[in-house]
């Protein structure tokens, strides 16, 4: 199966909804989290703080919230609800308060830099030699489609992974797609933001089909499938993933999800 890529990105316009955090007393439940309590190893990649993986090798330089942002209290909400030992599967959840645009673009987020760390760990293994298509086994083949309409284009995966870390990096750089304050229900955001995850999907699929024996080489396994759980979990509690395109990793998703799928 050839899939392409069908929901270019197009010119956005998100109004902002909120303009400041609020302070001590503020009712903005992000601003309420605590975020000082320690993490239990290895609930989230982009917290890898046993060093298993190598954050030097990430493809894109770390994208932070920028701190005291309602985007940087949720991504600490996230991040928290984890490290307490919340089933991922409640984790991923919409917290009282919050709006379900927001929760969605911080989670965009967070999951580049997890993906960016995942691939780039093993980006030297994931080559044009090795991987002169961009494909999740036998059965998927992945064709590039830029924003500029032209015809989609079969390309190595090392390729096509570049070509989609830096779309995301300019969304997630442009404030009028990722405002750190706040979104209103946009047509045209969540058409982007179900492109981004389809596409960061097909990243997972990959790996888990071509490179799954390199992770279990640098021990780094568990990091993987923590990541693609939470992953998975979240693009199924919003439904930003087609069933079809999910069936490229469909048993390991039944397994990590049992019931889900």
């Amino acid at each position: 199966m050839t899939c392409v890529d069908e929901d270019n990105n197009k010119q956005l316009s998100i109004k902002h909804q909120h303009t400041s955090m609020g302070g001590e007393g503020s009712d903005d439940p992000a601003a309420q989290i605590p975020i000082k309590l320690p993490l239990r190893m290895g609930c989230a990649v982009a917290e890898d703080d046993v060093n298993v993986l190598d954050k030097s090798r990430s493809l894109r330089p770390k994208k932070p919230h920028a701190q005291g942002t309602r985007s940087w209290h949720m991504h600490q909400h996230a991040k928290q609800s984890l490290a307490q030992g919340l089933d991922v599967l409640d984790a991923v959840k919409l917290p009282p308060g919050f709006g379900r645009e927001e929760w969605i673009a911080v989670h965009a987020h967070d999951f580049f830099n997890e993906v960016s760390l995942l691939y780039g760990t093993i980006s030297e293994l994931c080559t044009a030699t090795t991987c002169p298509e961009m494909t999740a086994g036998p059965c998927y083949t992945y064709l590039w489609a830029d924003d500029h309409g032209g015809s989609p284009v079969a390309c190595s995966a090392p390729a096509y992974v570049a070509k989609l870390m830096a779309w995301i990096d300019a969304q997630l750089s442009d404030p009028t797609v990722f405002p750190d304050s706040g979104y209103e229900s946009n047509k045209a955001f969540a058409a982007m933001s179900r492109n981004m995850f389809k596409r960061l999907f097909r990243v997972y699929a990959h790996i888990y089909h071509n490179h799954e024996p390199d992770f279990a080489t640098l021990h780094a396994e568990s990091h993987l499938k923590c990541s693609f759980k939470r992953f998975v979990s979240f693009v199924l509690e919003f439904d930003l993933v087609e069933a079809k395109e999910l069936n490229a990793l469909r048993k390991l998703i039944c397994d990590l999800v049992p019931g889900k799928l």
